[in-house]
């Protein structure tokens, strides 16, 4: 009887290790799989913390014919020839420097100081060119997030505000200032896109016929758009692209035409 029980108490204690091992190899695979979240998630948390706030500079706004040009200064700011222009939308709280690399890519990664960024900077589409008060269509794109905690970063969240459709019909000027000038525009319509909806990005239209197609075929179920919602054939626009959540995957545009002098 002693044998059996000691037989029956060493397997008992066997088992017991068996277990123990087995609960101890669970709890290390299990902190295996938490180390890359945890690291994830501090690395996000330095990103934010660490992240530089744009640079703020107080620029009057002078008259356009005793213009003085803020863009050396900031890029002296930034260190930073990339920066191309400033835009100020006063109605909604943006401004904030402009900038424009070889493509559509580097800017969406990378900050005005050209350090890596996940949010971005707002920037020019590579196919403008520098001279952007002659161009018949500018286009500036930029990140938006449903997390509001992070707007100091991504100016281009603000753009939200014009889903009001109050806000759409007081908040109307936007400038733009460049090397050479200040350009003036006036909020024309919004419109929600889908990424399949790409006509805001054709920029080459060739003949004024194709240009004024072009104008008809944007200014088409906008969600706002000013009374007559028809742009002739000698308007220059400003489009300003930034992600939309309603419907999620969309894009929210702010169409905006140049006030002529």
């Amino acid at each position: 009887m002693r044998i059996k029980l000691g037989n029956r108490y060493n397997k008992s204690k066997i088992e017991n290790k068996v277990i123990f091992k087995r609960v101890v190899f669970i709890i290390i695979v299990i902190l295996i799989l938490l180390i890359p979240i945890k690291y994830f998630i501090h690395s996000n948390e330095v990103t934010v913390k660490d992240r530089r706030v744009p640079y703020k500079e107080n620029y009057v706004v002078k008259n356009e014919l005793d213009y003085d040009s803020p863009i050396d200064d900031l890029r002296k700011n930034y260190n930073n020839k990339d920066i191309k222009a400033k835009l100020v939308i006063a109605g909604i709280g943006i401004d904030t420097v402009i900038t424009k690399g070889t493509n559509n890519e580097f800017y969406l990664r990378h900050n005005a100081y050209r350090e890596r960024s996940d949010f971005g900077n707002p920037y020019l589409d590579y196919r403008n060119y520098e001279d952007l008060g002659n161009e018949r269509q500018v286009n500036i794109y930029s990140h938006n997030f449903y997390d509001k905690r992070y707007i100091d970063y991504l100016p281009f969240s603000k753009l939200e505000a014009y889903l009001n459709e109050e806000t759409f019909n007081s908040s109307k000027e936007i400038l733009l200032y460049t090397d050479k000038e200040l350009l003036r525009y006036e909020v024309y319509a919004i419109k929600i896109v889908t990424k399949v909806e790409n006509e805001h990005m054709i920029m080459d239209a060739k003949t004024d016929e194709l240009w004024k197609e072009h104008l008809d075929k944007l200014l088409t179920n906008t969600k706002y758009c000013n009374s007559d919602c028809s742009l002739d054939g000698n308007s220059q626009l400003l489009i300003l692209q930034t992600c939309n959540y309603q419907p999620n995957g969309s894009f929210l545009l702010v169409i905006a035409r140049k006030v002529v002098k």
